[in-house]
């Protein structure tokens, strides 16, 4: 019977720089993830991933951007999640709001379209004592839906 020899005892020890060469070749590897990492986290990432929303509001709405922009910068601070359709409800929860048209353009960015209620006519409750109070007067808009707004404009509806 042939024996096999055994070559474990008989192999040749690997110099020190043979046993370097696969750190030496991996390190610049890691360096350079390393750099970018430091990178990323040195320049600010919110900056890069804040919502942007682009406005397009009818010239007739007689309320300002800013008080829109209030009404949804609670739902805009998530940057990674912005719920459309919360968005739209709160927009038209606004009185003078007819109707708002929200869309995404891209993952942090949304297109903010709002009409303005067409007034067809004055609303005005006969139970109210005062003329005065902000419940008491209103407008019916062409669609027939009755809103009563904090401000009361002059118009010329009846």
């Amino acid at each position: 019977m042939i024996r096999k020899r055994n070559t474990r005892y008989n192999k040749r020890k690997k110099s020190l720089g043979k046993l370097l060469l696969p750190i030496a070749k991996a390190l610049p590897f890691f360096a350079m993830l390393a750099f970018i990492t430091w990178r990323i986290l040195e320049s600010e990432p919110t900056a890069f991933l804040k919502a942007e929303v682009h406005w397009q509001i009818d010239e007739f709405l007689p309320i300002d951007q800013a008080v829109l922009v209030d009404k949804i910068q609670p739902l805009i601070q998530d940057k990674y999640q912005l719920n459309l359709h919360e968005i739209k409800q709160i927009l038209e929860s606004e009185p003078w709001v007819g109707a708002a048209h929200v869309e995404r353009l891209f993952w942090n960015s949304i297109q903010v379209n709002v009409e303005s209620q067409d007034i067809a006519m004055r609303w005005e409750n006969t139970n109210c004592k005062t003329k005065n109070k902000i419940d008491c007067i209103g407008y019916i808009s062409s669609a027939g839906d009755l809103f009563i707004p904090k401000t009361i404009i002059s118009s010329d509806a009846v």
